[in-house]
């Protein structure tokens, strides 16, 4: 595992800063749309939305070091949703496999979604290294839809270099931070559905 360029303190309190800048009153509005939604997709496109208030709270933030054509985060593990999946493949036309043999289900109950949640962020490490299936010339040919993991992606990291698949033998690293990846997870998993399974996107496609 790569270690970040920055300390773990200093990740800490970037983190937080970003947290701090989120406005609440706005999140919660977002998220109670999403809950109040009548359909799957409905309730996805409220989550996006609440999930890019948090990359607009970093940008305004931290000096991200994030440009386009970068694609280190691309080649990271992804798991999402069959409700995302789905999404995916109406906007590209590319054929969805449903579900994989390898998703886990999400069944009733927190508890339940956050082990799960774990189980697969656990189970799909496999992946490392190995670029999204939706990554052309370096960049997301599905960047609208694009799922809510990758929205809440967010590198603490001062400088692009550690980001540098070169810098790595190819092999990525854990330089880049999901800011509170399991608790927004948990109520995101809860809100599409419990009843549905989670794989990494390249189990999907």
């Amino acid at each position: 595992m790569e270690r970040m360029s920055i300390t773990a303190e200093d990740a800490d309190a970037a983190g937080r800063a970003v947290e701090a800048a989120v406005d609440p009153a706005v999140e919660s509005r977002l998220l109670q749309a999403a809950q109040n939604a009548r359909t799957s997709r409905q309730r996805l496109f409220w989550l996006q939305r609440a999930a890019d208030l948090v990359l607009d709270a970093a940008q305004r933030t931290l000096d991200l070091p994030c440009s386009s054509g970068c694609s280190f985060c691309c080649h990271l593990p992804l798991p999402i949703t069959g409700i995302e999946a789905r999404a995916l493949a109406d906007h590209s036309g590319r054929r969805l496999l449903r579900p994989p043999a390898a998703a886990i289900t999400v069944r009733r109950g927190i508890e339940d979604a956050a082990l799960a949640d774990k189980a697969q962020l656990d189970a799909v490490t496999a992946f490392t290294g190995q670029p999204c299936p939706f990554l052309e010339d370096g960049r997301c040919s599905v960047y609208v839809v694009r799922p809510l993991a990758c929205r809440q992606h967010i590198t603490l990291e001062r400088t692009s270099d550690p980001c540098r698949l070169d810098n790595h033998g190819g092999k990525t690293g854990q330089v880049a931070t999901r800011l509170q990846v399991l608790d927004r997870s948990v109520f995101q998993l809860m809100t599409l559905g419990l009843e549905q399974h989670v794989a990494d996107i390249r189990q999907w496609f």
